[in-house]
């Protein structure tokens, strides 16, 4: 696989694991302010990222 690929795909992966990071963390300090009801997915890009 040549370089330049993998690099791309490493960047988008580190790119949705930051955006996981900062969801979950306001999910944590949501329930921690005692915001109740169902969870919500944060990650409106998620969506957007392809079949996989």
């Amino acid at each position: 696989m040549p370089y330049k690929i993998t690099w791309w795909f490493m960047e988008q992966v580190a790119d949705q694991v930051g955006r996981c990071r900062i969801a979950f963390e306001q999910e944590e300090s949501e329930a921690a302010e005692g915001a109740g009801g169902p969870r919500r997915q944060r990650i409106p890009e998620a969506e957007r990222m392809g079949p996989w």
